[in-house]
C-alpha cells in the first residue's frame, strides 16, 4: 500500500472540513476490500456509488463531499493492483470528478434523457432522420 500524502488530499486541505486523513484511509480500505482488483472502467460507476453512500454520514457541502469521494477513490486506485490495466490509473483519476458530477445530477433529477415518443421516432433515429 502506498503512503497517502495528506497535503494532496483536497478533502482535508482547507482545514474547514470535518474530514481527516484517517477518514479517507478508513473508507478507502473498506472500498479496497470490496474492489480488490481496483477501480477500473467497468466498475468505476459502482465504486463511486458505494463511496457516495459511505460518505453520506458526514455533514458536508457538495464540494466537500465531491473532494472526499475523489480522495477516497484515488486512494483505492493507488492502493490496488489493476494488473495489465495499471496504465489506465491516471485516466480513471481524471474521469472521477466528471462522473461524480453526473451521478449527482441524476440523483437530483437534473439530468433528463430524451426518449422517443413513438415507434416512428425510434425508426428515424436508426435511419438517420431527425
Amino acid at each position: 500500500m502506498s503512503h497517502i500524502k495528506v497535503d494532496e488530499l483536497k478533502s482535508v486541505k482547507d482545514g474547514k472540513s470535518p474530514i481527516k486523513a484517517e477518514d479517507v484511509i478508513a473508507i478507502g480500505k473498506e472500498i479496497v476490500n470490496i474492489f480488490p482488483d481496483g477501480v477500473n472502467l467497468k466498475n468505476m460507476s459502482e465504486a463511486t456509488i458505494k463511496v457516495l453512500a459511505k460518505v453520506s454520514m458526514y455533514k458536508l457541502n457538495g464540494e466537500q463531499k465531491k473532494d472526499l469521494v475523489v480522495d477516497i477513490l484515488e486512494y483505492v486506485v493507488d492502493n490496488t493492483d489493476a494488473g495489465a490495466f495499471e496504465f489506465l490509473d491516471p485516466v480513471i483519476k481524471d474521469m472521477l470528478p466528471g462522473l461524480i458530477d453526473t451521478l449527482v445530477m441524476v440523483e437530483d433529477g437534473k439530468l433528463h434523457i430524451a426518449k422517443p415518443k413513438n415507434c416512428m421516432d425510434k425508426l428515424k433515429g436508426c435511419l438517420g432522420g431527425k
